[in-house]
C-alpha cells in the first residue's frame, strides 16, 4: 500500500485572546476555543497536582517550561508542513 499525499487549500483561521482566553476565529466569523483552554477547563489536575508536591515547584516549572517548548515546536513543525 502506498501513501500519497495530496495538497489541498484550507481557509486560516486567526487566533484572537478574549479576557484571557484564546480563540481561533474562522473566516465565518466562527469562533473555538484552544484545545489547551478547553483541557484546562475539563481536566482533573489532582495527579498533576502531586505530582509537582513530590517533586517541588522548581523541578515542576523546568519541567513544564521543556515541555512548552517542545509543544510549541511540535505546532510549528504542523503548521509548516501544510504551506
Amino acid at each position: 500500500m502506498q501513501y500519497t499525499h495530496v495538497m489541498t487549500s484550507m481557509l486560516q483561521a486567526c487566533q484572537t485572546e478574549i479576557d484571557g482566553v484564546r480563540y481561533y476565529k474562522t473566516p465565518q466569523g466562527l469562533l473555538y476555543p484552544s484545545i489547551t483552554t478547553v483541557l484546562s477547563k475539563t481536566s482533573d489536575t489532582a495527579g498533576l497536582d502531586q505530582w509537582r508536591e513530590k517533586i517541588g515547584n522548581d523541578i515542576a516549572d523546568q519541567i513544564m517550561k521543556d515541555a512548552q517548548i517542545h509543544g510549541i515546536m511540535t505546532h510549528k513543525l504542523c503548521e509548516d508542513s501544510k504551506k
